[in-house]
């Protein structure tokens, strides 16, 4: 009971992630160094949602993240649906669209974290749950490759200067999603476009509904593999758009609050 109540003292965030058998081991990881870094106040409620993860993968979990101060669910998603809407040459399963179900998922639950399993904390994500959306349906951070922005505008005419943004981390205002009724529309742009979608497939669609309608966050809550193995700050989207300045980008690089291993080359290999 006292530690009922010890719980119950701290503020609450709300994380996401979804997994197949593939990235259990992975996502494990990327949520100990969530929790590891999280603030004394806070507590995490996290939902696991959950494409295939193996039982054994599940007991591993379970032990693992039973060492923190957080709650934990595997909810069971279909992603069967997606499956037409994967390049050929694309690294990511259909697992990947399972984030765009979040605001129907979770009917009671106003704002989330949404993570990827290819990414490492190094800082405190309850200053990532405080950011003000000011009135934007998600908080991210702009992609650094520029050649994205020119393929998105090709295929799908996306203007530039508002940047797109990469859908590995985002703080999402679920309650505003619902009323505006996005989970409909995503599946309705994934089903008109789905022959059409790049490589980084999600990442198109939300680009695509909410380019206009989003903030952006400091570069250093998702370093992507482009800020350390690019061709330095000058050939960046940040540089030629003017998103974030040299100063910012060499400071976000030094410091990163989270590392995000975005290519299909992988920490693990």
């Amino acid at each position: 009971m006292l530690y009922f109540h010890y719980l119950m003292d701290k503020k609450q965030i709300y994380i996401a992630c979804s997994a197949d058998r593939n990235y259990a081991r992975p996502m494990a990881v990327m949520l100990v160094s969530v929790l590891e870094n999280l603030s004394e106040e806070y507590t995490a409620d996290i939902k696991i949602l959950d494409d295939g993860i193996q039982g054994e993968d599940k007991g591993r979990i379970t032990v693992a993240l039973g060492r923190y101060d957080c709650v934990f669910e595997f909810v069971s998603v279909k992603t069967e649906q997606f499956k037409n809407a994967i390049g050929e040459n694309s690294h990511l399963s259909a697992t990947a669209y399972a984030r765009l179900l979040l605001p129907d998922l979770f009917p009671d639950i106003e704002k989330i974290i949404y993570l990827d399993c290819d990414l490492i904390a190094r800082g405190d994500i309850a200053k990532l749950w405080e950011t003000d959306l000011n009135g934007k349906t998600v908080a991210a951070v702009p992609v650094l490759f520029s050649f994205y922005y020119d393929l998105l505008f090709e295929i799908f005419k996306i203007p530039r200067d508002n940047g797109y943004f990469n859908s590995g981390v985002m703080v999402m205002d679920l309650k505003k999603m619902r009323e505006t009724d996005f989970v409909k529309k995503a599946l309705d742009f994934i089903a008109d476009n789905q022959n059409r979608l790049t490589n980084v497939a999600d990442q198109d669609v939300l680009n695509a509904l909410l380019y206009d309608d989003f903030k952006k966050l400091d570069l250093k809550w998702n370093q992507t593999v482009e800020s350390y193995i690019g061709r330095g700050y000058e050939n960046t989207a940040a540089a030629k758009y003017g998103f974030y300045s040299q100063e910012e980008f060499l400071s976000a690089k030094k410091d990163p609050q989270i590392v995000h291993f975005d290519g299909a080359l992988k920490s693990w290999h």
